[in-house]
């Protein structure tokens, strides 16, 4: 009879992503769908089990101390699992850390696993710093977000995240058939220490500026305010093969859209 064995130092990374040392996950929960009939009494007399799906989270803690650190595109489909969100959060007294949500279908009764879904990129880049960065550039030229180098507030937290929304088709039996993924945005949460105003940062006009909300604090400790601010993206399409330079192109966004 087999036994289940304790182990210790055990994470498993299925992203493999280059500038992110995994923590712990992806701590697999199946979850399965079930249905019945019931007899004229109102009493089961068959049930079926169907759609199993696999919950997963991972937390890494970012490698680099200097730099920007690549993330993954959401809607990566890495050893079955589809990245469905994450999150890079900072704070005052630690470095950067990523939180990524992912799901994976139980394949065991017939289904399939999602492939060739929808990605999306965030159009920022993700410093790698200890502590709170106060400038987040776009992968061009400018910024997303700025605290402005006057301001005598200063950052005590902030988040950089990015989800999607996936819809999944059943097939027959009620097995997974199909994936795919809509809609991507991307989010950053600011959060400053002190009695902040508007004129105190800027963000990109592209943005959205969704809240900011300043706080007078209490009797024991001092003001703060948060900020957030959101943006739609595209899902990602690589160059066509054949145009003028596409072929150059095409290689380098090949290798962008493989897990970082």
């Amino acid at each position: 009879m087999a036994h289940g064995t304790v182990k210790f130092f055990d994470c498993e990374d299925p992203f493999s992503l280059a500038d992110w040392e995994v923590q712990n996950g992806p701590n697999p929960a199946l979850t399965n769908q079930r249905a019945q009939a019931l007899n004229k009494n109102g009493n089961e007399f068959a049930h079926k089990q169907y759609g199993g799906q696999f919950a997963g989270t991972l937390n890494y803690t970012c490698k680099k101390v200097s730099g920007f650190a690549a993330v993954p595109y959401i809607g990566t489909v890495a050893n079955g699992w589809h990245i469905d969100n994450w999150i890079v959060t900072y704070s005052q007294t630690g470095f950067p850390v990523l939180a990524i949500t992912c799901h994976k279908h139980d394949t065991s009764r017939g289904g399939v696993l999602d492939s060739n879904c929808r990605t999306y990129a965030p159009t920022f880049k993700v410093p790698a710093c200890f502590g709170v960065p106060t400038v987040i550039p776009k992968l061009d030229e400018g910024n997303v977000f700025e605290l402005d180098d006057e301001a005598v507030i200063t950052v005590r937290g902030m988040t950089l995240s990015m989800s999607l929304n996936h819809v999944d088709e059943p097939g027959k039996d009620g097995e997974h058939f199909a994936g795919n993924n809509y809609d991507g945005s991307e989010t950053i949460g600011v959060e400053f220490t002190g009695e902040a105003t508007t004129d105190d940062f800027t963000i990109d006009s592209d943005w959205t500026d969704d809240t900011f909300a300043p706080s007078n604090g209490g009797n024991t400790v001092a003001t703060t305010a948060s900020l957030s601010i959101s943006h739609h993206v595209s899902h990602y399409v690589p160059p066509i093969v054949g145009a003028k330079g596409a072929k150059k192109d095409a290689g380098a966004a090949k290798e962008a859209e493989k897990p970082q």
